[in-house]
């Protein structure tokens, strides 16, 4: 035998149960379309930039650190600042062209201790000062070396966060919604359910009185004129199996009334 449970537990959990999935959902494909749609972009962007690095540093030799970043206008889409350095074979730091020194030494570290070479494309970092696109290039003026064009992501990657705490406080607010509308329409369900009951226990009992009911949900007030039709039937098999017996001679009468018990 199946457990049985109320209504109003199968209500919460259900409507529980398809707002987390729905709003689970949605935060998946947001952050998913939102790291598909940042990594596409930087890495654009990256390429574009090491580009223009590539023909600074051809054109002006060594170069010397500027005050700015390589393009000290964010992109206007993701946000993200683009800065460079020149690093030895190994990781050590050479020079930053661009960009902060903690965040150059920060990734010049990193490309030492990961055994990062040349090649390495839209690799995205997180480090103490924050997380970085980061794409390694061989050094077209100095032999050797290394050119890491980076992009500050920070921005991009904290705006994603607050948005997924968004979501989590809106599944809060959704499942304690869910309960108070789960009790709302339980009640809805109950009231008239055991209404219908109690007027089937009167049946059973042999009251066979019909009942004015009247429901908003159309399956309920079928179900009471149903029930109202069937005490009807009963009332009047009741009244005719009254009147035979009425009727019918004093003999076949107490015949009858022998084999009836």
């Amino acid at each position: 035998m199946k457990k049985q449970r109320h209504i109003r537990t199968r209500l919460t959990f259900t409507l529980i149960g398809l707002t987390c999935a729905i709003l689970l959902a949605v935060m998946l494909a947001f952050n998913i379309a939102v790291q598909s749609y940042i990594r596409s972009r930087v890495s654009t962007q990256l390429g574009e930039v090491t580009q223009n690095v590539f023909d600074d540093r051809r054109e002006d030799g060594h170069g010397q650190k500027g005050d700015k970043h390589f393009d000290d206008r964010p992109d206007r889409v993701t946000g993200a600042e683009y800065s460079a350095v020149v690093l030895a074979e190994d990781g050590t730091l050479k020079r930053g062209l661009y960009g902060s020194d903690e965040a150059s030494n920060e990734l010049a570290c990193y490309v030492r201790d990961h055994n990062l070479s040349a090649g390495t494309a839209s690799k995205v970092v997180s480090l103490d000062s924050g997380t970085y696109a980061i794409s390694i290039q061989a050094d077209p003026v100095e032999a050797d070396s290394l050119l890491l064009i980076y992009a500050d992501v920070t921005s991009i990657t904290t705006f994603s966060q607050r948005v997924n705490l968004i979501l989590l406080i809106v599944i809060v607010a959704a499942i304690l919604v869910s309960v108070l509308l789960s009790r709302h329409f339980a009640k809805s369900f109950a009231k008239p359910a055991q209404t219908l009951s109690d007027f089937a226990s009167e049946i059973g009992g042999g009251k066979l009185d019909p009942r004015d009911l009247t429901f908003r949900d159309a399956e309920f007030q079928k179900l009471a004129d149903s029930m109202n039709g069937m005490v009807q039937e009963l009332s009047d098999a009741k009244r005719k199996q009254e009147t035979f017996f009425q009727n019918v001679s004093p003999e076949v009468r107490t015949a009858l009334t022998s084999i009836r018990g």
